[in-house]
């Protein structure tokens, strides 16, 4: 007879691990799973129906891999469960960081290290930089620039947000546990599309501009979108500094145009500008079949030292109404 408090424990691990990130993709109607403890196996599912604290429903036995019987079903569920993951697998975001795991990278010349991995009690990303002292030798930024910043941008749209407020500095380890969580961006295919893009990003320009910060890093790679494709939202906040400042010597971020981006040697509003149209030229201007929408990208494309507008003046551009 197979012992019940070992299948005791097979169930709960997993029911205790599961995270809120997976309702978050609305697409996926359930999630295989399965769960091991010694030589116990069982694979089951959560739908998406279930929410965070549903039990996960139970697609084999509790199987004990010493017998031979057990060891067959098993394989033949591992096939069955890897022909349910192909045939949903476009559902799922091209990246995927698993819950709990941490995804670390050090700067090549600066030393730092940047990781984020995704909060399995909240639906939230935690990110650090340390040591915080190198990182800001390097960008120029200052911590109590970044306090300001998330506070003054909490209540905004278009821009990521802290979970408590703002970051913390402990031990020169920067932290900060960051919402909403959304999605990479994949390749947009209509002109409505591009225009919820363009809306929502410039949202979150006109809040950081608002609060006297300028962006830098303006890629496409920093923008993130909610999982409906809807809501659109820049991330990575962590490379603003104050508006019009000449950068560090040797800081230029990737996608900055020599002799264009900079106005007179220094990041303005308008350089944010800019680096978003050609962002928004590159993956939307195929799409534009509008006179307006045409006009907007025109717009938003001038030259940061030719730039008279600003992201809350182009919020209101026809097009965007």
């Amino acid at each position: 007879m197979k012992d019940p408090t070992r299948q005791e424990v097979l169930f709960i691990r997993p029911t205790m691990t599961k995270s809120p990130l997976y309702a978050a993709i609305p697409s996926i109607e359930y999630l295989p799973c399965f769960a091991a403890a010694g030589n116990l196996l069982q694979f089951y599912c959560i739908a998406k129906g279930d929410g965070v604290a549903g039990l996960p429903r139970d697609v084999s036995p509790v199987l004990d891999l010493t017998y031979t019987n057990d060891r067959a079903w098993a394989v033949i569920t591992a096939v069955k469960f890897y022909q349910l993951l192909r045939a949903q697998c476009s559902r799922y975001p091209y990246y995927v960081l698993r819950a709990g795991d941490e995804l670390c990278a050090r700067h090549d010349t600066a030393g730092f290290k940047r990781s984020i991995f995704f909060r399995t009690d909240i639906l939230a990303v935690h990110k650090r930089v340390y040591p915080w002292s190198d990182y800001e030798e390097w960008s120029g930024v200052c911590f109590k620039d970044l306090q300001e910043l998330y506070r003054a941008t909490a209540n905004c749209q278009g821009v990521v947000h802290a979970v408590q407020g703002a970051p913390t500095l402990v031990a020169d380890k920067y932290s900060v546990d960051l919402v909403p969580v959304g999605l990479q961006p994949t390749v947009l295919s209509t002109e409505e599309e591009a225009r919820c893009m363009a809306g929502g990003l410039l949202q979150g320009l006109a809040a950081i501009h608002e609060a006297g910060f300028v962006h830098r890093d303006v890629r496409w790679d920093n923008f993130v979108c909610s999982p409906e494709g809807r809501r659109w939202f820049l991330i990575d906040l962590e490379t603003c500094a104050r508006a019009n400042q000449q950068p560090k010597d040797g800081f230029q971020l990737f996608g900055w145009q020599s002799d264009i981006t900079l106005v007179e040697g220094r990041y303005t509003c308008a350089s944010d500008l800019y680096q978003l149209g050609l962002v928004f030229n590159a993956k939307c201007g195929s799409l534009l079949e509008s006179e307006a929408g045409k006009e907007f990208l025109n717009a938003i494309l001038t030259q940061p030292i030719d730039q008279r507008l600003s992201a809350v003046e182009l919020l209101r551009h026809e097009w965007l109404r």
